[in-house]
């Protein structure tokens, strides 16, 4: 009997060993199962944010590329701006071949060929994302985009010509200065990125601009529009 009563013994003591073996081998799979989920959320907000970033970058290039683009239509016009983005692809007012710019870039940030047109006298005189999004870049812009600072979405990253064109953070005209999107225009039946902006602003038909004027703040000075 006592023999048997101790293999009793060897067999519960055995059977409760097992028992909390096997209880810590589960809180181990849950650790490491939790260890796991956190190290993949971690690497895929890094992957997040720096896919972000290299959008960023990728907007801020592209807006460069419509500022050069209009500067050298303006240039080549004697100080007047197209009157629509196509023209930046096509001029029709010189004899053969005249680019400004290779294509209508997408926009990164919305995926979409759409952007968001500043007019001055119903010419366009800059372009900007259509995107609300927060963006992550806040500081140390090159000094064109100085004015990009503090921004609170993509679609005040307004890439204008000259690059201290200033425009109000909430979207208002500084007199006789709007906005238009591409896709709102093309909803009216206007052509926006393929045509002209047929947009009508607060001096009417499209105009010439000069410097120094009264109408919109170019970083102290301004510009008037000549019908």
């Amino acid at each position: 009997m006592k023999r048997i009563a101790t293999i009793h013994c060897q067999v519960c003591r055995s059977r409760l060993d097992t028992a909390r073996s096997g209880g810590f081998t589960y809180l181990w799979v849950m650790l490491t199962v939790a260890i796991v989920g956190l190290g993949l959320a971690t690497a895929d907000e890094l992957y997040s944010t720096s896919l972000r970033r290299d959008k960023e970058r990728e907007l801020l290039f592209i807006g460069q590329q419509f500022r050069s683009a209009i500067r050298q239509y303006a240039v080549a016009h004697g100080q007047q701006y197209p009157d629509s983005l196509q023209s930046l692809l096509l001029d029709p007012n010189f004899p053969g071949v005249r680019h400004y710019l290779r294509r209508i870039y997408v926009d990164p940030m919305t995926g979409k060929p759409d952007w968001g047109l500043v007019q001055l006298g119903g010419r366009i005189v800059g372009v900007h994302s259509m995107s609300h999004n927060t963006p992550l870049k806040v500081d140390n812009f090159e000094p064109p985009e100085a004015g990009f600072k503090d921004k609170e979405h993509y679609a005040q990253w307004t890439f204008t010509y000259p690059a201290n064109l200033v425009v109000p953070d909430d979207g208002s005209p500084i007199q006789g200065l709007q906005t238009t999107s591409l896709a709102a225009m093309s909803a009216s039946g206007v052509q926006g990125a393929s045509g002209t902006s047929g947009t009508s602003s607060a001096f009417g038909s499209p105009a010439t601009m000069t410097m120094p004027a009264s109408n919109a703040t170019v970083g102290g000075s301004s510009w008037e529009i000549f019908p």
